[in-house]
């Protein structure tokens, strides 16, 4: 998310009494036609249409065996910390132990976060199937203005060997923001950013620097460019 969509105090304060700060899935649960369209299915090669929300997705090699790259993205689903730079802290929450349909991991984000610096949200598995190496999962509460967000990962075999991660970041945002289409530029960077940690956790096992936003944009720069990022 970005500092961009932060409102000032007053004019926050306002908004949360006229429309309500409750953000979340557990708010505002998905409609049936949302949770019909993140249903298990091949990687999109462009942005898929889910009702009532905006999509964005981003694709990202990693030289690593399949398998690999989803044991540390899925089934340590607990451990974003590791590779996502905005997350400082994360870990799965109370009786969940791995990855797995209807798991819960809590996340604290951190001071490189570019919006809601120091605040624990959780987020579940809604769709979970590691025979296509698929998963979905859904910020349960979170901060205003983000009202839902889900995010999908495809973990596939690369055409030339390795890996390529595709994950599709779905969100709506709360009255006033409007949908949040002019934010997708600014969305999709960041999303690329992480999934980069993941790439540089994975190939170098160096969890530092794949938190370093910096580094990743020196160290892979064609990877931003295939994902149309200048």
């Amino acid at each position: 998310m970005n500092a961009s969509i932060r409102l000032a105090g007053p004019i926050a304060l306002g908004c949360c009494l006229l429309a309500g700060c409750a953000v979340g899935l557990g708010a505002h649960p998905l409609t049936h036609a949302q949770a019909q369209a993140v249903q298990p299915r091949p990687a999109p090669d462009v942005a898929q249409t889910v009702e009532g929300m905006t999509s964005l997705v981003v694709r990202v090699p990693i030289d690593a065996p399949p398998e690999q790259v989803w044991q540390q993205l899925a089934v340590r689903y607990g451990d974003v910390h590791q590779w996502s730079g905005p997350i400082a802290d994360s870990g799965m929450e109370a009786g969940h132990t791995e990855g797995r349909s209807g798991a819960v991991r809590s996340c604290t984000l951190g001071p490189d976060s570019p919006i809601g610096k120091g605040e624990t949200f959780s987020e579940t598995i809604l769709q979970w199937d590691p025979a296509r190496r698929f998963f979905a999962a859904g910020v349960d509460d979170g901060f205003y203005p983000m009202r839902k967000v889900v995010q999908e990962y495809w973990v596939d075999a690369g055409p030339n060997g390795g890996t390529v991660v595709t994950t599709q970041f779905h969100f709506d945002l709360s009255f006033p923001m409007g949908k949040g289409t002019r934010l997708v530029s600014r969305l999709r960077p960041q999303v690329v950013t992480s999934l980069l940690g993941l790439k540089h956790l994975v190939e170098r096992g160096d969890a530092q620097r794949a938190q370093d936003a910096q580094f990743l944009r020196r160290t892979y720069p064609a990877v931003y460019r295939d994902n149309e990022v200048g």
